[in-house]
């Protein structure tokens, strides 16, 4: 241990000699160049954590296809087929109500959504997704609430993931507007 510390006396000996033999002028350059670079750096740091989020999916069962997540806090325009982080409301326990979520945003207002009973999920007669692998195990009865069709109202958005096992819309419905946080971009 006595080795170590000896060792670490003489490193710091070499970095500190420039500061060690400075002359107070220089000294006093060096605290005001500290000073000006750490307000920077506060700065650069205070408009990244006002403007931006990294999300980070810990699930074992991922709905998207990376596991962070760039949140551009200043982005707010629905633009259909991008990603998006929002307040869970309505998939708890799954999801607990107030968790961010990403995925993607499918259907906008005055879209028609469509889950058939071959579990195809169609948008404006298009299939976007197969399979409801969450409905095994109910029966008949229980899963035909999740079957039909809906014309999305004013303020109703269809989130989806990008997996099979995907926990989305096609299981709670649609979201609202106020629970969109703004759009996110995949990091890996």
């Amino acid at each position: 241990m006595a080795r170590f510390v000896d060792r670490l006396k003489a490193k710091w000996r070499v970095w500190a000699k420039p500061l060690l033999t400075a002359t107070p002028k220089e000294r006093f350059h060096w605290f005001v160049y500290t000073l000006a670079f750490g307000a920077l750096a506060v700065s650069a740091e205070v408009w990244v954590y006002d403007n931006y989020r990294i999300a980070w999916d810990r699930q074992t069962l991922r709905c998207l296809d990376a596991s962070f997540l760039l949140v551009d806090l200043k982005d707010k325009e629905l633009v259909k087929d991008k990603i998006y982080a929002y307040e869970s409301r309505q998939a708890a326990p799954v999801i607990k109500n107030g968790e961010l979520v990403g995925k993607y945003l499918r259907g906008v207002p005055g879209d028609t959504v469509e889950i058939r009973h071959d579990n195809g999920v169609y948008i404006n007669g298009q299939k976007i997704a197969q399979g409801m692998p969450h409905l095994r195990g109910m029966t008949e009865e229980q899963a035909q609430k999740f079957y039909g069709k809906r014309v999305l109202k004013d303020n109703e958005y269809w989130m989806m993931g990008t997996k099979y096992l995907s926990f989305d819309s096609r299981y709670w419905g649609p979201i609202h507007k106020e629970q969109i946080v703004a759009r996110a971009y995949a990091l890996f």
